[in-house]
């Protein structure tokens, strides 16, 4: 996964985490079976955020997956390199999801409460 431009992939809890540590943009299938939806709700974290497309298996059609991908791998020529703008900004969305330090989040939350009691 670290050596892809691009991740296509179902999203259970395991490739979400993975996406965020690797900082991977990607496109997210959710399995449409999983139990109360949970790879759905996965996939909207990351959607949400700009990191990810959140494509629903019944709903893709060979033309609207072959256009994502199209509209993605879009490129400009800028001074003299091509730049991929949608995926780089994908790119800079996951990461930014990645800086929000939740561990320290939680630390703060959990001595807040300790400090309570």
């Amino acid at each position: 996964m670290q050596n892809c431009d691009l991740v296509i992939s179902r999203s259970g809890a395991g490739t979400i985490n993975e996406l965020i540590q690797t900082e991977k943009p990607s496109i997210l299938i959710p399995y449409p079976n999983s139990k109360n939806n949970h790879q759905e709700k996965n996939a909207m974290i990351l959607s949400s955020i700009g990191g990810s497309i959140l494509m629903n298996q019944n709903q893709i059609s060979n033309l609207f997956f072959e256009e994502t991908l199209k509209r993605i791998f879009k490129s400009k020529l800028n001074k003299g390199r091509y730049k991929y703008e949608n995926l780089d900004l994908m790119k800079k969305n996951i990461k930014n999801l990645k800086s929000f330090k939740s561990i320290n989040e939680i630390k703060k939350l959990i001595n807040y409460f300790l400090k309570e009691f």
